[in-house]
């Protein structure tokens, strides 16, 4: 009998070791067929022939790249995101294609293709280093994958360096998990030319290594401190520009604030913000910090900050300042998230699919798992919190790996019943809207993105999205979505 159970056992692991071998190339495969469909067949944004909003100006660095910097024909906005126009114009030059608007729209829905790929073996391989069971791995894959973000705008608006971000964010997190600075760093200079973001992202990581310090804990206050500096910064900001200059949109184009609901999405962002770092930080101890004055911290400190700067000297000389600066991003920020209630969440559960909800309503198990990775990712997460109630949900696309992640390693502890995990799945399948067309519907393409989100479109998505939550925490309160509660 015993030997038959160990027999038994040594079965089941070996069959589980051709499981996890298999990912890599299941996965690879899958996103393949979905991308090569999308791309022969399915619709493409019509705005610019092809090349949507953004996407008509980095067409025009792929058209002009060499004098992209000479001639100082791009603003410092586009020219950190000038990375994958590049590599676009490398593939077109080396095949010999001629340039135009659709030779320019296939070659970025091909790198994007290769981009997804790579990031899902990047995500198979996290998986293994945190130790998700394969059906979580593949679970996982699902939500990152399968949403309108990644699986719809990634090929119906290809000309975007969104996938390039998302791939990049996943390659950085596994260098961290795998306790490699030169990762890190390599990570981070790449970013300085595709996504500002994962600069500062880089930055955190390669200061704060993997557990090199590990969390002290304490019934401290450092959750009051950072809650009460980012509230009253964003306070400010409505205050000065809401109120006293009559800023009531986040930028062109974009919706007004309802005075109506006002007070209410002023509440809302501040308790969302005093929940979040309540469960992240209330148990930090500030003496965390305390190694940053140590001669070897003060030498890494210096020789990224020298890496960062200079990057920076290059890219303000070599181009024409213009486009965003910090000051406008704060402002299109905080103007945003108050245009009605929650908004920034009910644009990011629908943009990224129910996984942002199952971190929501079980944000602290996440943020304790988070915390178990060590400082650098409590700083990441505590960093990134004021950017999450920008309800332009596309410019998380850094962050999104780093939620699921500890968002899915959180549901491996927990062991979600089988038939919630299908029902996310299925959930998450048909938030991607990958069934409905666009075409020409203006209404159809902006419900998606909550700054141009029409507001008959916002009330019927925050009602889907607040009875998925309310589902979510009926299932928490009663224990019945998880085998161990």
């Amino acid at each position: 009998m015993v030997h038959f159970r160990w027999a038994t056992i040594s079965m089941t692991s070996k069959i589980d070791k051709i499981k996890r071998s298999m990912y890599p190339a299941a996965s690879a495969l899958i996103i393949t067929i979905m991308g090569i469909v999308q791309i022969l067949f399915f619709e493409k944004i019509p705005i610019n022939d092809g090349l949507g909003y953004d996407g008509a100006i980095y067409a025009d660095m792929v058209k002009n790249a060499g004098a992209l910097f000479s001639f100082k024909k791009s603003s410092d906005y586009y020219a950190a995101r000038v990375a994958p126009s590049l590599i676009v114009k490398g593939m077109l030059a080396i095949t010999r294609t001629e340039i135009t608007n659709r030779t320019i729209a296939t070659g970025f829905g091909v790198f994007n293709l290769v981009l997804l790929i790579l990031a899902a073996v990047f995500w198979g391989r996290i998986a293994d280093e945190v130790g998700l069971r394969i059906y979580n791995k593949w679970l996982g894959f699902v939500f990152l994958f399968i949403n309108f973000g990644l699986l719809k705008m990634t090929w119906y608006y290809p000309v975007l360096t969104d996938p390039a971000a998302f791939a990049l964010s996943m390659l950085l997190l596994y260098a961290y998990l795998k306790r490699s600075s030169v990762g890190v760093v390599f990570c981070g200079l790449v970013g300085a030319f595709l996504w500002p973001t994962i600069v500062y992202y880089a930055v955190i990581l390669y200061v704060f290594p993997r557990n090199i310090v590990p969390i002290k804990t304490e019934n401290g206050r450092l959750h009051y401190v950072v809650f009460g500096a980012v509230a009253l910064t964003l306070l400010a900001i409505i205050v000065r520009y809401f109120w006293l200059r009559g800023m009531h949109t986040a930028g062109a184009g974009t919706q007004s604030a309802r005075i109506e609901t006002l007070p209410i999405s002023i509440i809302g962002l501040l308790l969302y913000l005093y929940f979040a770092y309540s469960h992240l930080l209330k148990n930090i101890s500030v003496r965390n910090v305390s190694f940053l004055i140590l001669p070897k911290t003060l030498c890494k400190i210096a020789i990224i900050a020298i890496l960062f700067f200079s990057l920076n000297a290059i890219m303000h000389h070599s181009v024409v300042k213009g486009g965003f600066g910090i000051k406008q991003v704060m402002v299109a920020i905080v103007i945003s998230s108050i245009l009605n209630p929650f908004i920034f969440l009910v644009a990011h559960a629908l943009y990224f699919g129910p996984i942002v909800l199952f971190a929501i309503v079980w944000f602290k198990d996440v943020a304790r798992a988070a915390q178990e990775y060590g400082l650098g990712m409590v700083a990441l997460f505590a960093a990134t919190i004021p950017l999450t109630v920008f309800s332009e949900s596309r410019c998380c696309i850094a962050f999104f790996p780093f939620v699921a992640v500890f968002t899915m390693l959180f549901l491996e502890r927990r062991r979600m019943r089988m038939k919630w995990s299908i029902s996310a799945a299925v959930i998450t399948v048909l938030s991607s809207k990958l069934w409905l067309p666009i075409g020409m519907n203006e209404d159809l393409y902006f419900m998606n993105f909550g700054p141009w989100m029409p507001e008959k479109w916002y009330w019927l998505q925050a009602a889907l999205v607040a009875a998925i939550a309310g589902g979510m925490l009926y299932l928490r309160k009663t224990k019945k979505i998880f085998i161990t509660e």
